[in-house]
């Protein structure tokens, strides 16, 4: 039975149902992605996640989460604008070692994320934004399998 630690990061971006619809072309990547900027409290599981801008075109995320087990889980979550191909993209790099990469969608307050995993599976991440609230939905695909969905939740901006 897989039994993932559930390490979630409010960013990103987090990406991926149908159909992709790219942000208007003029949009200014700043203003995009601060969307994802501040620190974000969990409401289902205990952890947080703070974000912060580097520069104007990424943004550098923090999480730690407490599983059932009470075991703490890192991850340094990244997003930015990748000016050369006009996409946003995203990295996540677990404590453990383990790392991955994405492709990011925005649909006006829903982000898609699609992320390509070294096992060949691939996660994906659907984040809708409100008011200082963030609800989100992990899904998988085993092998190129069928999407299993594997947490859903929210998280709230304090600042």
């Amino acid at each position: 039975m897989r039994t993932p630690l559930i390490t979630v990061a409010a960013t990103a971006i987090i990406i991926c149902v149908t159909p992709h619809v790219a942000v208007a072309q003029d949009a200014d990547p700043a203003a995009v992605l601060s969307v994802l900027v501040g620190d974000w409290t969990y409401e289902h599981i205990e952890g947080t996640v703070a974000c912060r801008m580097i520069g104007e075109t990424i943004v550098h995320c923090l999480t730690e989460t407490v599983n059932a087990d009470g075991e703490t889980g890192n991850t340094v979550f990244l997003t930015w604008y990748d000016a050369r191909t006009a996409m946003y993209r995203a990295a996540r790099y677990y404590a453990s070692g383990y790392t991955d990469t994405g492709t990011v969608w925005i649909d006006g307050s829903t982000w898609h994320s699609v992320f390509d995993r070294p096992d060949g599976d691939k996660s994906r991440l659907v984040q809708t934004f409100s008011e200082g609230r963030m609800s989100y939905q992990w899904s998988r695909s085993y092998s190129g399998g069928a999407w299993e969905d594997t947490s859903t939740g929210s998280a709230t901006r304090s600042n």
